[in-house]
Protein backbone atom coordinates (compact mmCIF):
# COMPACT_ATOMS: atom_id res chain seq x y z
CA UNK A 1 0.00 0.00 0.00
CA UNK A 2 2.56 2.35 0.83
CA UNK A 3 4.57 1.50 -2.74
CA UNK A 4 1.61 2.58 -4.32
CA UNK A 5 1.66 5.27 -2.61
CA UNK A 6 4.76 6.45 -3.48
CA UNK A 7 4.57 5.53 -6.99
CA UNK A 8 1.52 7.65 -7.12
CA UNK A 9 3.15 11.17 -5.59
CA UNK A 10 6.14 10.38 -8.14
CA UNK A 11 3.90 10.19 -11.19
CA UNK A 12 1.95 13.19 -10.42
CA UNK A 13 5.80 14.71 -9.36
CA UNK A 14 6.76 14.18 -13.12
CA UNK A 15 3.37 14.85 -14.50
CA UNK A 16 3.77 18.43 -12.81
CA UNK A 17 7.50 18.57 -14.07
CA UNK A 18 6.75 17.93 -17.37
CA UNK A 19 3.89 20.55 -17.71
CA UNK A 20 5.96 23.45 -15.94
CA UNK A 21 9.14 22.75 -18.09
CA UNK A 22 6.88 23.26 -21.06
CA UNK A 23 4.09 26.07 -19.70
CA UNK A 24 7.80 27.32 -19.12
CA UNK A 25 8.98 27.29 -22.73
CA UNK A 26 5.50 28.17 -24.26
CA UNK A 27 3.56 30.69 -22.05
CA UNK A 28 5.54 33.43 -23.05
CA UNK A 29 5.11 32.82 -26.69
CA UNK A 30 1.55 32.15 -26.48
CA UNK A 31 1.03 35.29 -24.44
CA UNK A 32 2.87 37.82 -26.07
CA UNK A 33 3.39 36.24 -29.96
CA UNK A 34 4.19 38.61 -32.60
CA UNK A 35 3.04 37.12 -35.76
CA UNK A 36 5.66 36.25 -38.83
CA UNK A 37 3.93 37.88 -41.23
CA UNK A 38 3.81 34.20 -43.38
CA UNK A 39 0.97 35.54 -45.11
CA UNK A 40 2.00 37.38 -48.37
CA UNK A 41 -1.47 37.90 -49.66
CA UNK A 42 -2.46 40.87 -48.25
CA UNK A 43 -6.25 41.02 -49.64
CA UNK A 44 -6.80 37.82 -47.43
CA UNK A 45 -5.25 39.28 -44.30
CA UNK A 46 -7.50 42.51 -44.82
CA UNK A 47 -10.58 40.52 -45.73
CA UNK A 48 -9.74 37.95 -42.32
CA UNK A 49 -9.63 41.44 -40.15
CA UNK A 50 -12.90 42.71 -41.43
CA UNK A 51 -14.71 39.35 -41.33
CA UNK A 52 -17.12 39.60 -38.72
CA UNK A 53 -17.75 36.20 -36.21
CA UNK A 54 -20.82 34.79 -35.60
CA UNK A 55 -23.26 36.41 -34.05
CA UNK A 56 -21.27 39.96 -34.36
CA UNK A 57 -22.40 42.98 -37.24
CA UNK A 58 -20.01 45.18 -37.84
CA UNK A 59 -20.47 48.65 -39.74
CA UNK A 60 -18.77 48.84 -43.00
CA UNK A 61 -17.77 52.87 -42.14
CA UNK A 62 -15.48 51.65 -39.25
CA UNK A 63 -13.68 48.55 -40.85
CA UNK A 64 -9.96 48.58 -41.50
CA UNK A 65 -9.26 49.98 -44.73
CA UNK A 66 -7.06 51.82 -46.81
CA UNK A 67 -6.27 55.32 -47.88
CA UNK A 68 -4.75 55.44 -51.32
CA UNK A 69 -2.67 58.33 -52.27
CA UNK A 70 -0.87 59.29 -55.51
CA UNK A 71 2.75 58.23 -56.96
CA UNK A 72 5.46 58.70 -56.25
CA UNK A 73 4.70 56.86 -53.11
CA UNK A 74 6.62 58.37 -50.15
CA UNK A 75 5.40 55.67 -47.23
CA UNK A 76 2.92 53.14 -46.14
CA UNK A 77 1.61 54.90 -42.55
CA UNK A 78 -0.59 52.69 -40.05
CA UNK A 79 -3.24 54.28 -38.10
CA UNK A 80 -4.83 53.04 -34.80
CA UNK A 81 -7.55 54.63 -32.61
CA UNK A 82 -8.15 54.86 -28.84
CA UNK A 83 -10.49 53.25 -26.54
CA UNK A 84 -14.16 53.14 -27.54
CA UNK A 85 -13.25 55.54 -30.88
CA UNK A 86 -14.41 55.09 -33.48
CA UNK A 87 -11.90 54.08 -36.01
CA UNK A 88 -13.20 56.61 -38.66
CA UNK A 89 -11.82 59.68 -36.05
CA UNK A 90 -8.46 58.85 -37.30
CA UNK A 91 -10.17 59.42 -40.94
CA UNK A 92 -8.62 63.23 -41.49
CA UNK A 93 -5.37 62.28 -40.39
CA UNK A 94 -5.17 59.42 -42.93
CA UNK A 95 -6.60 61.61 -45.75
CA UNK A 96 -3.88 64.53 -44.76
CA UNK A 97 -1.09 61.50 -44.80
CA UNK A 98 -2.62 60.50 -48.17
CA UNK A 99 -2.39 64.26 -49.73
CA UNK A 100 1.47 63.71 -48.54
CA UNK A 101 2.18 61.09 -50.31
CA UNK A 102 1.59 58.22 -48.07
CA UNK A 103 -0.52 55.04 -48.32
CA UNK A 104 -3.12 55.09 -45.55
CA UNK A 105 -3.76 52.01 -43.76
CA UNK A 106 -6.44 52.81 -40.70
CA UNK A 107 -6.92 50.45 -38.33
CA UNK A 108 -9.79 49.15 -36.59
CA UNK A 109 -9.63 47.09 -33.35
CA UNK A 110 -12.36 44.49 -32.34
CA UNK A 111 -15.23 45.58 -30.41
CA UNK A 112 -14.95 49.35 -32.06
CA UNK A 113 -16.51 48.06 -35.07
CA UNK A 114 -20.43 48.59 -34.45
CA UNK A 115 -20.76 45.37 -32.54
CA UNK A 116 -21.63 45.63 -28.27
CA UNK A 117 -21.85 42.23 -28.47
CA UNK A 118 -18.14 41.84 -29.54
CA UNK A 119 -17.35 44.80 -27.21
CA UNK A 120 -17.88 42.80 -24.40
CA UNK A 121 -15.57 40.19 -25.12
CA UNK A 122 -12.64 41.72 -25.84
CA UNK A 123 -9.44 40.86 -24.48
CA UNK A 124 -5.79 41.36 -24.91
CA UNK A 125 -5.10 38.89 -27.15
CA UNK A 126 -7.63 39.47 -29.79
CA UNK A 127 -5.98 43.08 -29.84
CA UNK A 128 -2.70 42.05 -30.26
CA UNK A 129 -4.10 39.60 -32.81
CA UNK A 130 -5.51 42.97 -34.38
CA UNK A 131 -2.11 44.50 -33.80
CA UNK A 132 0.12 41.92 -35.07
CA UNK A 133 -2.40 41.44 -38.45
CA UNK A 134 -2.09 45.44 -39.04
CA UNK A 135 1.26 45.50 -38.77
CA UNK A 136 2.57 43.32 -41.26
CA UNK A 137 -0.13 43.99 -43.58
CA UNK A 138 1.39 47.62 -43.78
CA UNK A 139 4.92 46.47 -43.73
CA UNK A 140 3.55 44.27 -46.84
CA UNK A 141 2.42 47.23 -48.46
CA UNK A 142 5.92 49.35 -47.59
CA UNK A 143 8.25 46.66 -48.85
CA UNK A 144 6.05 45.98 -52.33
CA UNK A 145 6.72 49.64 -52.90
CA UNK A 146 10.13 49.73 -51.45
CA UNK A 147 9.46 52.99 -49.41
CA UNK A 148 9.36 53.96 -45.03
CA UNK A 149 7.17 52.31 -42.61
CA UNK A 150 5.34 54.84 -40.16
CA UNK A 151 3.15 54.91 -37.42
CA UNK A 152 0.65 56.72 -36.16
CA UNK A 153 -1.76 56.50 -32.96
CA UNK A 154 -4.01 57.78 -30.19
CA UNK A 155 -4.31 56.95 -26.88
CA UNK A 156 -4.98 53.51 -26.94
CA UNK A 157 -3.74 52.73 -29.84
CA UNK A 158 -0.06 54.25 -28.81
CA UNK A 159 0.00 52.07 -25.70
CA UNK A 160 -0.66 48.70 -27.88
CA UNK A 161 2.40 50.07 -30.60
CA UNK A 162 4.57 50.29 -26.80
CA UNK A 163 3.39 46.58 -26.27
CA UNK A 164 4.06 45.53 -29.88
CA UNK A 165 7.91 47.00 -29.86
CA UNK A 166 8.40 45.37 -26.60
CA UNK A 167 7.46 41.67 -28.07
CA UNK A 168 9.03 42.51 -31.24
CA UNK A 169 12.07 42.94 -28.77
CA UNK A 170 11.49 40.03 -26.67
CA UNK A 171 11.49 37.82 -30.25
CA UNK A 172 14.65 38.97 -31.20
CA UNK A 173 13.50 40.91 -34.44
CA UNK A 174 13.90 43.59 -35.86
CA UNK A 175 11.12 46.75 -35.45
CA UNK A 176 10.53 47.53 -39.07
CA UNK A 177 8.80 51.13 -38.19
CA UNK A 178 10.67 54.45 -39.40
CA UNK A 179 9.00 56.96 -37.38
CA UNK A 180 6.12 57.34 -35.30
CA UNK A 181 3.64 59.62 -34.03
CA UNK A 182 2.07 59.59 -30.83
CA UNK A 183 -1.36 62.00 -30.13
CA UNK A 184 -1.88 61.87 -26.04
CA UNK A 185 -0.34 58.68 -26.12
CA UNK A 186 -2.22 56.98 -22.91
CA UNK A 187 1.31 55.22 -21.80
CA UNK A 188 0.69 56.11 -18.49
CA UNK A 189 -2.81 57.43 -16.95
CA UNK A 190 -3.46 59.35 -14.16
CA UNK A 191 -3.49 57.91 -10.26
CA UNK A 192 -6.95 57.81 -9.76
CA UNK A 193 -7.56 56.09 -12.41
CA UNK A 194 -5.07 53.40 -12.02
CA UNK A 195 -6.82 53.11 -8.67
CA UNK A 196 -9.79 52.03 -10.61
CA UNK A 197 -8.65 49.32 -12.38
CA UNK A 198 -8.83 47.77 -9.16
CA UNK A 199 -12.55 48.17 -9.10
CA UNK A 200 -12.30 46.75 -12.84
CA UNK A 201 -11.70 43.73 -12.07
CA UNK A 202 -14.19 42.61 -9.70
CA UNK A 203 -17.21 43.51 -11.96
CA UNK A 204 -18.18 41.25 -14.71
CA UNK A 205 -16.78 41.88 -18.25
CA UNK A 206 -19.89 42.18 -20.01
CA UNK A 207 -21.27 45.74 -17.84
CA UNK A 208 -21.07 48.49 -20.43
CA UNK A 209 -19.77 51.97 -17.92
CA UNK A 210 -21.61 55.06 -20.21
CA UNK A 211 -18.92 57.24 -21.93
CA UNK A 212 -18.20 60.79 -21.02
CA UNK A 213 -16.61 61.00 -25.16
CA UNK A 214 -18.59 63.19 -27.51
CA UNK A 215 -21.03 61.60 -29.82
CA UNK A 216 -19.28 61.31 -33.00
CA UNK A 217 -16.28 60.05 -31.77
CA UNK A 218 -17.45 57.80 -29.75
CA UNK A 219 -17.80 53.58 -30.93
CA UNK A 220 -20.30 52.80 -28.30
CA UNK A 221 -22.53 54.23 -25.83
CA UNK A 222 -20.42 53.18 -22.82
CA UNK A 223 -17.08 51.01 -22.96
CA UNK A 224 -16.94 47.43 -21.50
CA UNK A 225 -15.95 46.39 -18.46
CA UNK A 226 -13.73 43.33 -20.73
CA UNK A 227 -12.28 46.51 -22.43
CA UNK A 228 -11.01 48.33 -19.49
CA UNK A 229 -9.74 45.08 -18.21
CA UNK A 230 -7.21 44.64 -21.58
CA UNK A 231 -6.23 47.62 -21.18
CA UNK A 232 -5.43 48.17 -17.56
CA UNK A 233 -4.09 44.92 -18.59
CA UNK A 234 -1.43 46.30 -20.91
CA UNK A 235 -0.80 49.26 -18.85
CA UNK A 236 0.56 47.05 -16.20
CA UNK A 237 2.34 44.46 -18.64
CA UNK A 238 4.05 47.54 -19.87
CA UNK A 239 4.52 50.04 -17.07
CA UNK A 240 8.65 49.14 -17.33
CA UNK A 241 8.88 50.33 -20.86
CA UNK A 242 6.78 53.64 -20.18
CA UNK A 243 9.08 55.75 -21.94
CA UNK A 244 12.44 53.52 -21.24
CA UNK A 245 15.81 54.43 -23.36
CA UNK A 246 13.86 54.94 -27.34
CA UNK A 247 16.78 52.57 -28.38
CA UNK A 248 16.36 49.81 -25.57
CA UNK A 249 12.73 49.37 -26.68
CA UNK A 250 13.43 49.58 -30.27
CA UNK A 251 11.44 53.03 -30.46
CA UNK A 252 12.08 54.82 -34.37
CA UNK A 253 12.03 58.30 -34.04
CA UNK A 254 9.02 59.55 -32.46
CA UNK A 255 6.92 63.23 -32.45
CA UNK A 256 4.18 63.35 -29.93
CA UNK A 257 1.64 65.41 -29.37
CA UNK A 258 0.13 66.31 -26.03
CA UNK A 259 -1.88 68.56 -24.14
CA UNK A 260 -0.93 69.41 -20.77
CA UNK A 261 -4.44 69.54 -18.98
CA UNK A 262 -5.59 65.48 -20.49
CA UNK A 263 -8.19 64.27 -18.46
CA UNK A 264 -6.62 60.47 -18.73
CA UNK A 265 -3.05 60.81 -19.45
CA UNK A 266 -0.38 61.70 -16.91
CA UNK A 267 0.69 64.20 -18.73
CA UNK A 268 3.24 65.33 -15.57
CA UNK A 269 5.22 62.74 -15.56
CA UNK A 270 5.95 62.70 -19.12
CA UNK A 271 6.75 65.78 -19.74
CA UNK A 272 9.40 65.81 -16.57
CA UNK A 273 10.67 62.53 -18.48
CA UNK A 274 11.06 64.64 -21.53
CA UNK A 275 12.59 67.75 -19.78
CA UNK A 276 15.13 65.10 -18.29
CA UNK A 277 16.35 63.98 -21.98
CA UNK A 278 19.76 65.43 -23.14
CA UNK A 279 19.02 68.19 -25.08
CA UNK A 280 21.20 66.77 -28.38
CA UNK A 281 18.79 63.90 -28.22
CA UNK A 282 16.58 63.66 -31.30
CA UNK A 283 15.11 60.59 -30.80
CA UNK A 284 11.96 61.50 -28.50
CA UNK A 285 9.99 64.93 -29.54
CA UNK A 286 7.46 66.45 -27.15
CA UNK A 287 4.44 69.66 -28.67
CA UNK A 288 2.78 70.75 -25.80
CA UNK A 289 -0.32 72.32 -26.66
CA UNK A 290 -3.84 73.23 -25.79
CA UNK A 291 -7.04 72.80 -27.73
CA UNK A 292 -8.88 75.62 -25.79
CA UNK A 293 -10.31 76.63 -29.47
CA UNK A 294 -11.81 73.53 -30.30
CA UNK A 295 -15.32 74.02 -31.51
CA UNK A 296 -16.85 70.22 -30.73
CA UNK A 297 -19.95 70.71 -28.66
CA UNK A 298 -18.36 69.13 -25.83
CA UNK A 299 -14.18 70.64 -24.67
CA UNK A 300 -12.44 67.35 -23.99
CA UNK A 301 -8.57 68.06 -23.66
CA UNK A 302 -8.03 64.63 -24.16
CA UNK A 303 -9.51 64.55 -27.43
CA UNK A 304 -6.87 66.05 -30.56
CA UNK A 305 -7.82 64.85 -33.89
CA UNK A 306 -9.18 66.86 -36.19
CA UNK A 307 -9.87 70.70 -37.19
CA UNK A 308 -12.94 70.72 -34.44
CA UNK A 309 -10.93 68.92 -31.37
CA UNK A 310 -7.92 71.17 -31.50
CA UNK A 311 -9.03 74.23 -33.31
CA UNK A 312 -8.50 75.33 -37.15
CA UNK A 313 -5.23 77.29 -36.27
CA UNK A 314 -3.71 74.60 -34.42
CA UNK A 315 -4.87 71.91 -36.77
CA UNK A 316 -3.16 74.32 -39.42
CA UNK A 317 0.11 73.85 -37.25
CA UNK A 318 -0.32 70.27 -36.39
CA UNK A 319 -0.77 69.06 -39.69
CA UNK A 320 2.48 71.48 -40.91
CA UNK A 321 4.49 69.75 -37.93
CA UNK A 322 3.91 66.52 -39.30
CA UNK A 323 5.14 67.39 -42.65
CA UNK A 324 8.01 68.58 -41.53
CA UNK A 325 8.68 65.79 -39.15
CA UNK A 326 8.24 63.17 -42.13
CA UNK A 327 10.24 65.17 -44.37
CA UNK A 328 13.42 65.87 -41.51
CA UNK A 329 12.40 64.36 -38.72
CA UNK A 330 13.61 67.74 -36.82
CA UNK A 331 10.28 69.22 -35.80
CA UNK A 332 10.31 73.25 -34.92
CA UNK A 333 8.41 74.93 -32.04
CA UNK A 334 4.61 74.95 -32.61
CA UNK A 335 4.07 78.29 -31.05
Amino acid sequence: MLDIGWRAIFFYTVKFSIFWFFSFIFLPLASGRVLDCSSRNQKEILTKLNTAGRPYKYDSTELNQWFSSSKPYKGVSLLLHGLNNRPSTMNPLALYLSTLGYIALRGSLKGHRGSLEESQKVTITKWREDVDQLYCLALLKSRQFKVPFIINCYSLGCLLFLDLFKRIRNSGKENMVDKAIFISPALKVKPVLSWLSHVIKILPSNWMIPSSNIRPYRSLYGTSISSYKAFFELLEKNHRNYFAKPKSIGFPQTLTLLNPKDELVDTKSIIQLFRKMPKKQSQWKLIEIENRNATTIKHINHLLLDEESLGKIKWLKWKKQISLFLKQGKPTTLY
